[in-house]
């Protein structure tokens, strides 16, 4: 959705004295994990923060551009809203965000912007992935690109090796379902469950970020929890740095 932005007076004089605009940081794009990954589009969140120890945040301004088109103004759930999340397209689109603030007083601040990206997805199948250990692929209507590949297998681990900033593993969950140690650059980060009681598909069980884009691994390892072994595959989505 786009809005009209207000047009408060820019550095106007005050009977305060508080000339001084907001500063603001650049906006941030993520992943979260529990988000659905569409078929189509993938859940990014945007955050960003700002201060003002004069008069306080009177607003934020959002605006979004496309494959390098003009900006354009996003509404924003309130105010001083200091993130939000847009479905935004799988593949080759090009996205970039900018942000400023106003005080309570009309000071503006000038727009900071974040980094062109582009949402990148690697289906299961995708020889990308390196499989170790004994898995399978299922079809399902409700998965990313209409297959997972699961394993039951103890130590059977899914390897990808990417450059981008952030990266999610994408995942069933439901009540049959066990969990899995993740690892990235060879070090052990947690272990996620993906046993729910009840059945949702294209979640993303885990994700990171990283201050700038990088070259990393991402390895999922089995932990065949008794009763509940099983753990799958339905893709991995990584956001990809393009230059502005």
């Amino acid at each position: 959705n786009s809005v009209e932005f207000p047009n408060p007076k820019v550095d106007a004089p005050c009977v305060s004295g508080d000339v001084t605009p907001p500063t603001v940081t650049a906006p941030v794009a993520s992943f979260r994990a529990g988000s659905q990954l569409g078929f189509s589009t993938a859940p990014v969140r945007l955050t960003w923060s700002g201060t003002d120890p004069g008069s306080g945040i009177g607003h934020y301004e959002l605006a979004q551009s496309r494959n390098g088109g003009s900006f354009f103004a996003i509404a924003l759930p309130s105010a001083t809203a200091t993130a939000i999340t847009r479905a935004l397209a799988v593949g080759s689109t090009t996205y970039r965000f900018r942000v400023r603030a106003a005080d309570t007083l009309g000071n503006l601040r000038a727009w900071a912007y974040g980094p062109t990206f582009r949402v990148g997805r690697v289906q299961e199948s995708s020889t990308a992935i390196r499989y170790g250990g004994t898995w399978y692929r299922r079809a399902s209507t409700s998965a990313s690109g209409g297959y997972y590949k699961y394993t039951s297998a103890a130590g059977a681990s899914a390897r990808y090796t990417f450059t981008g900033r952030t990266v999610a593993w994408i995942a069933y969950r439901g009540p049959t379902f066990g969990s899995a140690k993740v690892y990235l650059d060879g070090i052990y980060v947690g272990t996620v469950s993906l046993r729910a009681t009840t059945n949702s598909a294209r979640r993303i069980m885990f994700s990171r970020t990283w201050s700038s884009s990088g070259t990393h691994t991402l390895r999922i390892v089995n932990r065949a929890t008794a009763g509940h072994p099983r753990i799958n595959l339905d893709a991995i989505v990584v956001l990809r740095a393009n230059a502005p």
